[in-house]
Order: C-alpha cells, then sequence, then structure tokens
C-alpha cells in the first residue's frame, strides 16, 4: 500500500497543475468573476486528473505488468485524483476567509472513514478494502464540499485580511 501511494504521489502535482494560489487571488481580486473563475479552475483540474489518473494507469502497467495488486490499488488510490477537482470549491472559501466550511466537510469524512478503517482492521479485511475506503474518504470529502458550497457559499466578506493591495491584484492572469 506504501508503495501505491508513492507511487500516485509522485504525479499528484500533474493533476494539481498550480492553480491553488492563482485561484485564490483572482477571486480577491474579482468576487464578480466568482463563476467563471471557478468553473475553469473546476474543468482545468478535473481534465488534468483524468489524464494523471491514466497516465499513472499505463505507468504501473509498464513497470509492474504482472502485479494485479499492485495495479488496482494504484488506480483505486488514483481514482482520487479525478475528485480532487472539488477542492476548487476550498478556493473560494478561501478566499473569503472562511475556511471553517471545507475544514469541516473534510473533517467529518475523515471521521467516518476512520470508524470504517478501525472496522476493516477488526475485520482483517484485505488491502484493497483499505484502498478503496482513502477513496471513499475523498468522494465523501468532496461531496461534503458541493453541500456546503451550495448551503453557505454565498457568503462574502467585503475587505477583510485575505485581499491583496491592487498591485497584487494587477497581476492577476488575463488582466
Amino acid at each position: 500500500m506504501s508503495f501505491a501511494l508513492a507511487f500516485v504521489s509522485l504525479f499528484s502535482a500533474i493533476a494539481g497543475l498550480g492553480l491553488d494560489g492563482i485561484v485564490v487571488r483572482d477571486l480577491v481580486c474579482d468576487p464578480s468573476g466568482k463563476d467563471e473563475i471557478l468553473g475553469t479552475a473546476f474543468i482545468l483540474k478535473l481534465l488534468s486528473g483524468g489524464f494523471t489518473f491514466l497516465t499513472v494507469l499505463a505507468a504501473i502497467r509498464m513497470l509492474r505488468p504482472a502485479d494485479s495488486l499492485t495495479f488496482w490499488l494504484v488506480g483505486i488510490i488514483a481514482g482520487g485524483m479525478i475528485f480532487n477537482a472539488f477542492e476548487t470549491i476550498d478556493f473560494w472559501f478561501q478566499s473569503q476567509v472562511q475556511s471553517k466550511y471545507s475544514v469541516v466537510a473534510k473533517s467529518s469524512a475523515f471521521l467516518m472513514i476512520s470508524a470504517v478503517k478501525v472496522s476493516l482492521i477488526l475485520t482483517k479485511a484485505p488491502l484493497i478494502a483499505f484502498a478503496g475506503a482513502g477513496f471513499a474518504e475523498i468522494v465523501i470529502g468532496s461531496l461534503g464540499m458541493v453541500v456546503t458550497y451550495r448551503s453557505v457559499g454565498v457568503i462574502s466578506v467585503a475587505g477583510g485580511a485575505a485581499c491583496p493591495s491592487r498591485k497584487d491584484c494587477s497581476r492577476t492572469v488575463g488582466r
């Protein structure tokens, strides 16, 4: 399992595209463009997550063609990269200095899956079940982010500590 996690981690930077800081900065500088900024970031992260998922599967198949367990472990773990597109919701909360909502959503998923993992240990479940539990944590956390955003995502903090200077906003991509 450690090998599979490490292998997927090698490719995870590709899936993120380094958008985090850029998107948050753009949201702070131009809150009226929220839908366009978040939508573009979501699509980019979704496409890069899918591409990275396929790349990881191809790479592990080439490196370990006869090891089906490793292939499945890597595939299940790498599947979570596709759901990382939902982290764009967290960018909105960061730009509004409201990260507590993201933390609650992700922590709830973590606590639920931790209970599942304890039961998996007690029942001596196979390794693949633990990989599935990790994937489920990402999916549940993503769903929690969507529900949270739909219920409180319209909150807007005017001004605030997260607002950069005008000089920082002038470097926004596309301006």
